[in-house]
């Protein structure tokens, strides 16, 4: 799953929730604003579990497979692991590996490369049809 996935899911919301908000904590700019950690669990809790949150794609009705129908072309994903190993060398260099939210960024973006090659892969297979 990819990290947004991760958000709903109930093994991995919570701590992906926790992520995040550690990371917005460890902000100059956004520390400030970002809720006390004792409300992280109950915000996940009322958001996800209870659906008290926006309505967004995945949950309108109609809607549950609207991404599974959609193919990029062979191109486009070559053109998106271009550019997903650009920004994991540029965050991975030495300016920038020391910090933690680098180093969670290029754990994202090394998860979406790998979903992006499987994805190439089923085309190149024939699993997946363009």
């Amino acid at each position: 799953p990819t990290p947004a996935e991760k958000l709903g899911e109930y093994d991995d919301g919570p701590a992906e929730t926790a992520a995040i908000a550690e990371a917005l904590m460890n902000d100059a700019r956004m520390g400030k604003y970002v809720i006390a950690q004792e409300a992280w669990d109950c915000i996940w809790e009322e958001l996800i579990q209870h659906k008290k949150g926006p309505i967004t794609i995945a949950v309108r009705p109609g809607y549950e497979h609207l991404y599974e129908e959609y193919n990029f072309s062979f191109d486009m994903l070559f053109e998106m692991i271009d550019e997903l190993n650009r920004l994991i060398s540029k965050y991975s260099s030495d300016e920038w590996k020391t910090k933690p939210t680098a180093i969670r960024l290029v754990e994202i973006l090394t998860e979406h490369r790998a979903s992006v090659e499987k994805e190439l892969e089923e085309i190149h297979t024939g699993k997946r049809k363009l």
